[in-house]
């Protein structure tokens, strides 16, 4: 499916994954795949082999453009992590959201366009999670700790994963029926997440106090 999402001073935001017309998808991951080489290939020093991985085919895309131009990209998927604190087996798993790879080329930063593109990826997955009868319990962005970045997500929201006490999950059979609710703490694989040897702080945004267990 690829999804065009007008917005004001000319910028445009292309969705798209593997639903998409596999024409279109060639195109648009060419460019992407562009946008990303510069910023984390050649700017930060990564491989190819540690940039492009086996989270891109199970990833929802977007394009950041200025007309036709690109100038920035995002990505995020489905994934899932135990619910709470505590151990053992048979410990509920959540589903959420994880946003990564948001990018803007060094020549259109600080002009709002990430900002932008992290609004348009929270509506899209609350329209993708819709359309699929599913819910996720937070919609996480990995952020370096004491940036730029990590500021602006806590000034728009966003909270650090280890300060938020707690979630209300939802856990449903397929058949939606029989509805039991648990309040839990939300910890999704430890507060942090390594990228390539740096902490990032999982910055959550969380959109519904209720949210189906994965595979529900």
């Amino acid at each position: 499916m690829l999804t065009d999402m007008p917005c004001e001073k000319g910028l445009n935001f292309r969705f798209f994954d593997q639903r998409t017309n596999k024409q279109w998808f060639k195109g648009y991951w060419a460019l992407a795949r562009i946008i990303r080489r510069r910023v984390y290939c050649e700017e930060m020093g990564l491989t190819s082999q540690q940039e492009f991985t086996e989270m891109d085919p199970t990833s929802r895309h977007v394009l950041i453009q200025m007309g036709d131009a690109p100038l920035g990209y995002g990505r995020w998927r489905f994934e899932t992590g135990p619910a709470g604190q505590g151990q053992g087996q048979g410990q509920q798993q959540l589903q959420y959201a994880m946003v990564d790879r948001l990018c803007v080329l060094k020549e259109y930063r600080q002009r709002g366009f990430a900002k932008s593109c992290l609004e348009r990826i929270v509506h899209d997955v609350s329209t993708q999670t819709a359309q699929m009868k599913t819910a996720v319990a937070a919609i996480v962005v990995p952020a370096p700790p004491n940036t730029f970045a990590h500021q602006k997500l806590g000034e728009r929201g966003w909270t650090p994963q280890d300060v938020e006490p707690t979630v209300q999950l939802r856990a449903e059979g397929k058949d939606r029926v029989g509805v039991q609710s648990t309040a839990i703490s939300c910890v999704l694989q430890g507060d942090t997440v390594d990228f390539h040897g740096t902490p990032y702080v999982r910055m959550c945004l969380f959109p519904s106090t209720q949210a189906v267990t994965a595979g529900g």
